[in-house]
């Protein structure tokens, strides 16, 4: 059997381990995570991991992202061959059953191998703390896709009504990347849902991108989508094609303005310009003559801001 100290090995070593693709730079410590963490495997120590019968145990209300097959078979295979090395975690019900809060996928190995008990620690646990620790474990999976990321935000979001900078200090993430992965609420529907049969099609950075032609363009977004979840398209070309999609359809409009429009007279000194966001500055803009100066009120923004400028600037330079 499994000691106290190696409970939640397999969440700690995720926690401390870099994923694999290539992940958004963390502006601060995971000590929130590694703190429950412990705290957890103290309250485990102090008692015996118990042989549970599997049909006693409940799929817990805070798992957001489903199974993963291969992962599951994987564990299968291993664990045909050697003993389970870390107990599941589960805290109990009133109703005297249990509360699966870490090791799904080891428990749907054991039952696809037709054992019908599991080694379990039963840990102590309020609703928050059971949240977040299934979030931890989401969040820093890096099998995990973006998509399941952001669905444990968003319930994190939603249970808690915690904002963006509550959800980048709970959890060590920048607040930039926080926002980034909310980008997958501002897709259409249909895209959604296109998503939900295999979330790993779209990462962050690129339902980010994409959001951009959503409000002009939502059903080539969706065909675009379609063409990720379909393995047809990279991340790179379904922008490229919603650029070039973008820059057709504006080219019309802007031969329009050369041929009517009176030239613009250039600014004279230096113009300001505030941009307010709920009664507080957001930014302030400089412009003179060719210069535009930006100044942030938070620099977690400046990331997305250049992204925005960026992506202007590609579109304006392709038209041409």
């Amino acid at each position: 059997m499994a000691s106290g100290k190696s409970l939640l090995s397999e969440l700690t070593s995720q926690i401390l381990s870099t994923p694999a693709d290539a992940p958004p730079r963390r502006n601060r410590s995971v000590s929130a995570p590694i703190a429950l963490l412990r705290e957890v495997e103290e309250r485990a120590e102090r008692g015996t991991p118990l042989q549970l019968r599997l049909d006693q145990i409940d799929e817990g209300p805070y798992h957001v992202g489903a199974l993963d097959p291969v992962r599951v078979a994987a564990l299968a295979e291993n664990l045909r061959h050697n003993p389970q090395s870390a107990p599941v975690v589960v805290r109990r019900k009133r109703d005297g059953r249990y509360e699966l809060i870490a090791g799904r996928h080891r428990k749907a190995a054991f039952a696809q191998l037709g054992r019908e008990e599991i080694a379990a620690s039963v840990v102590a646990l309020s609703d928050d703390e059971a949240e977040r620790l299934v979030f931890f474990d989401n969040l820093l999976a890096p099998a995990l896709s973006d998509y399941e990321k952001y669905l444990g935000f968003a319930q994190r979001q939603k249970s808690r009504g915690s904002s963006y900078a509550d959800l980048a200090r709970e959890s060590g993430w920048s607040k930039s990347q926080v926002a980034r992965f909310f980008s997958f609420a501002r897709l259409p529907e249909e895209a959604i849902e296109l998503l939900k049969t295999r979330p790993a099609a779209l990462g962050a950075n690129g339902a980010e991108k994409l959001v951009a032609f959503a409000k002009d363009h939502p059903q080539q977004v969706v065909e675009a989508v379609r063409g990720l979840v379909e393995e047809r398209l990279t991340q790179d070309e379904a922008v490229q094609q919603l650029a070039q999609l973008a820059t057709a359809a504006a080219a019309p409009a802007e031969a329009g303005k050369r041929a009517t429009a009176t030239p613009a007279a250039a600014v004279v000194g230096t113009q300001k310009l505030r941009v307010m966001h709920q009664d507080r500055v957001f930014a302030m803009v400089s412009v003179k003559g060719s210069r535009v100066a930006i100044k942030l009120s938070d620099e977690g923004e400046a990331e997305g801001a250049v992204n925005a400028i960026m992506n202007y600037l590609r579109l304006r330079t392709e038209s041409q």
